[in-house]
């Protein structure tokens, strides 16, 4: 039991509450105080995954937006030195001072936050301190530094790329520097632990310079924290058997454009889907702000053609669907976990992924190659194979390991 520690979750975008409830449910069941501090106003108290913590009376929420702190009537502090020293007083002095304010007010922001959250522990999502702002920055070092306590990046996602070069800007430096920047690292190396899934994710990180790296699982798609969102959601595994009077239901889950996406076969793809009379088809962007890739007019094109955009939740529409088509995207595991088909169209993008390789009968290296396994699937014929499916799951979920084994890796995060 850690009853005396705080672990502050930092949730700045609607995505991360996928990957951190669930560690922050484990945690708190274990009596350890959780508070997410949310910098993001999209994200709602009321969201179905924070309702699974609220319950808790050692959980807590914190919601504030940065440009509200420069409303200098939010920090009582700030607001006096505003009054004293930049309006009262001649030009020459308050320019001065309305300098030293600008420059000292991010410093202030963040230890009047510090000092609402206390954190012992602070986790952030996957990436390099620096490129989450300075106010999370400073907050970083503060705590890690001076405080001399722990910080932990874990995942906003499951990793099951071969390729290191994900993205189109990892891709042109691969290409200018014979290899991924090494500076990925370099600063991912200042936390005190950094979190993967799986162990080929330590060998492969480890490779580009990376250190205190640990293989924990992902705890969204472990079985207990998939049955209570599907209680909470009221969702149950449908599936359908074959009917030919019914169309075929298939949900689209789309890539962020920056993952090295080939737009011209996606929307080619998309196209000869909707022309099939005996399927239904829903399109899901990318929920990552601003990472979709169609055009306006793109969009009512493909309206069109009837293809339905839809903001449901992933879970209710794999729930409701027949079929999944994703690639590179680790929502297909939550299809896995449902026991849905999918298939993996892997001429939609340049990276290559271990679900290309560990999972042939889901795999389609091109299009007439996708719309055999798709006219499988609606005539009834067998052609998914459920076992490569489920071996896959376990490879990047747990790691070949029990689901104890796991969670008491995670618990052990706070005896850092």
């Amino acid at each position: 039991m850690n009853l005396g520690k705080r672990v502050v979750f930092f949730i700045r975008a609607f995505n991360d509450l996928d990957h951190f409830a669930p560690i922050a449910k484990l945690y708190l069941k274990n009596g350890t105080k959780v508070r997410f501090l949310i910098t993001d106003k999209s994200v709602s108290p009321e969201d179905f995954r924070i309702k699974l913590l609220i319950g808790y009376n050692n959980f807590s929420i914190l919601q504030f937006s940065l440009f509200d702190l420069v409303l200098v009537n939010k920090l009582p502090l700030t607001k006096k030195i505003y009054l004293k020293f930049i309006l009262d007083g001649g030009a020459a002095r308050s320019v001065l001072w309305t300098c030293i304010f600008v420059m000292a007010f991010p410093l202030l922001a963040w230890l009047y936050i510090y000092r609402l959250a206390m954190p012992n522990y602070i986790v952030v999502d996957w990436s390099t301190p620096s490129s989450r702002g300075f106010f999370q920055w400073g907050m970083f070092k503060f705590h890690s530094w001076l405080m001399r306590r722990c910080t932990f990046a874990i995942p906003h996602g499951v990793n099951i790329y071969l390729n290191d070069d994900v993205t189109n800007a990892y891709h042109t430096l691969s290409k200018s520097n014979g290899s991924v920047d090494y500076m990925r690292f370099s600063e991912r190396n200042w936390y005190s632990a950094y979190v993967v899934q799986y162990s080929a994710k330590v060998d492969s990180w480890q490779r580009l310079g990376g250190k205190k790296l640990l293989a924990l699982g992902s705890p969204r798609f472990f079985t207990d924290w998939r049955r209570a969102l599907s209680m909470s959601l009221g969702v149950t595994d449908l599936v359908h058997p074959p009917d030919s009077t019914r169309k075929l239901s298939i949900v689209f889950f789309d890539h962020q454009k920056n993952y090295r996406i080939i737009k011209k076969s996606i929307l080619k793809l998309l196209n000869e889907m909707a022309k099939r009379d005996n399927v239904s088809l829903v399109l899901k962007n990318s929920t990552r702000l601003d990472k979709s890739y169609y055009s306006e007019s793109e969009v009512v094109e493909l309206k069109k053609v009837g293809i339905q955009f839809s903001d449901e939740n992933s879970i209710e529409l794999i729930a409701k669907s027949d079929l999944v088509v994703n690639f590179g995207s680790s929502i297909v595991l939550e299809a896995i976990g449902q026991e849905k088909p999918f298939i993996n169209p892997i001429f939609c993008h340049e990276n290559k992924t271990y679900m290309d390789q560990l999972v042939p009968s889901a795999s389609a290296f091109t299009i007439d190659e996708f719309f055999l396994k798709l006219d499988a699937q609606i005539d009834g014929r067998s052609w998914f194979d459920y076992c490569e499916a489920r071996e896959f799951f376990d490879f990047v979920v747990y790691d070949g390991l029990d689901v104890q084994i796991l969670e008491h890796k995670w618990l052990s995060l706070l005896e850092y």
